[in-house]
């Protein structure tokens, strides 16, 4: 609160009229409620869970699907990554040191 006034910020509730600069018992109080009801959630999500966990849903982020959006692609892509590849890495040219081109017999 003090920094609140030290900065001059002035916060408002959205329901009802109350300036909560005005007194620290107002909000001390909004946030002890926001805090309960926080607390109130989480056991609420939890509560939740454990019912369906219990009913034997499989909880948690699912798995991806056997088959994915492009896999009919897949040919045309690692055609792609591979072109790509032989662009960017070029092995060195190997000259034949010590040989003509030339034979002589």
């Amino acid at each position: 609160m003090k920094a609140q006034k030290q900065k001059r910020i002035n916060l408002y509730s959205v329901k009802g009229a109350w300036r909560l600069d005005q007194s620290k018992i107002i909000a001390l109080a909004f946030s002890l409620a926001a805090e309960i009801e926080r607390d109130l959630i989480s056991q609420r999500t939890k509560e939740a869970l454990r019912f369906k966990k219990a009913q034997g849903m499989k909880l948690g982020r699912p798995t991806a699907p056997a088959k994915r959006k492009l896999d009919p692609y897949r040919p045309e892509i690692e055609n792609l990554l591979a072109m790509a590849l032989r662009k960017i890495y070029r092995p060195p040219l190997r000259h034949n040191r010590g040989q003509s081109s030339q034979s002589t017999d």
